[in-house]
């Protein structure tokens, strides 16, 4: 069961002291996309060009080339020497260059896209690959001052690298940046394929935190919203009836709750000319709570035929916190269309 609630085309409204704090869409001036060496992780390549055309940002292509430290010995594989490093350098250049020529050249976005190169912390051994890469991913977005990141749910190459277990997760969750997981085998985002973006909400003020990077996404795109939230249906016994129905009281308030609670977000909203609808999705309650929503709200995504769900990595917190690790994890992994995902909580950053 489904209650929509049409929302309406946003207009610009005056800010007046006594309203609740604004949420607008956020500036996206550069996107990174992280390169593996694969077809794969290029595949993120049109969708950035595509997003920094529409809000006039810049992208910053990086390949990270991890070296071996002196005296280490891979078994199986070679044993260090001094032209090793040498050698994997200049294949990581010669990628590098032939990526820049395919994609500067491509719908003229020579003036858009830069490819680069950075160096990782040099690996002692074959495993640990993985957080030196989102080590060196981290510095470099930071140094380029990165507001979005574009990459695919998986990739190959080296020795251990696993992308979509490894990467991508670590890079949703130790940048505080939204990331854009875009699935390789599903067809490429364009200038116009964004029509529709849905938005996972669970009430909370950390779910939010994905709203203004959506927004601006969509008002970019042109692409319209939902915002959805699950309702959790509970089942109740009678004592004068064996057979176990809905608890249509609970649910009720459920409803009510999400539809005060989606009145007074969209008087928060800031976003001119896009049109915002919302929907309340009913699912029954399962042994796991999360197991729920994530069904609840991937059918949505068919339902809706969107292209993007957008989702912060947790919401409520306490013992209700399903949505970390578990809610948006689910999402990533079996959305058929890309996923915008963001940290429900700012990255603390450590004391230098």
């Amino acid at each position: 069961m489904t209650a929509e609630i049409p929302l309406g085309e946003l207009q610009p409204r005056d800010t007046h002291a006594n309203e609740p704090v604004a949420i607008e869409p956020v500036g996206i001036q550069c996107i990174v996309v992280p390169l593996d060496g694969s077809p794969l992780a290029e595949a993120a390549l049109p969708v950035a060009i595509a997003l920094a055309k529409a809000c006039g940002a810049t992208v910053r292509a990086v390949h990270i080339f991890v070296p071996l430290a002196k005296g280490t010995v891979v078994p199986g594989l070679f044993e260090y020497a001094a032209n090793v490093e040498a050698q994997l350098a200049n294949e990581a250049r010669a990628y590098v260059r032939d990526v820049r020529s395919r994609f500067q050249l491509r719908e003229g976005a020579k003036e858009i896209v830069r490819v680069d190169t950075a160096r990782g912390t040099p690996m002692t051994g074959p495993f640990g690959e993985s957080a030196r890469i989102v080590s060196a991913l981290g510095r470099f977005s930071r140094m380029v001052s990165a507001d979005l990141i574009v990459m695919t749910s998986h990739g190959r190459g080296g020795f251990s690298r696993a992308w979509m277990g490894n990467v991508a997760d670590a890079m949703i969750r130790g940048t505080g940046l939204p990331v854009l997981v875009v699935r390789a085998d599903a067809p490429s985002l364009g200038p116009s394929a964004v029509r529709h973006l849905m938005i996972a909400l669970d009430g909370s003020t950390l779910a939010e935190r994905v709203l203004p990077v959506a927004l601006a996404i969509a008002a970019a795109m042109a692409a319209r919203i939902t915002l959805v939230r699950v309702a959790i249906v509970h089942w109740v016994v009678p004592r004068a009836s064996p057979v176990a129905q809905v608890d249509s009281r609970d649910l009720a308030e459920q409803r009510r709750e999400a539809e005060a609670y989606f009145a007074n977000l969209l008087s928060r909203l800031r976003a001119p000319g896009v049109t915002i609808y919302a929907e309340v999705v009913d699912e029954p309650v399962t042994m796991l709570p999360e197991t729920g929503a994530a069904r609840a709200l991937l059918r949505s995504v068919a339902s809706l035929n969107a292209d993007v769900i957008a989702i912060a990595t947790h919401g409520l917190g306490g013992a209700r916190r399903w949505w970390l690790g578990s809610v948006a994890d689910k999402i990533v992994r079996g959305a058929p269309v890309a996923t915008l995902v963001m940290r429900g909580e700012p990255r603390k950053e450590k004391n230098s």
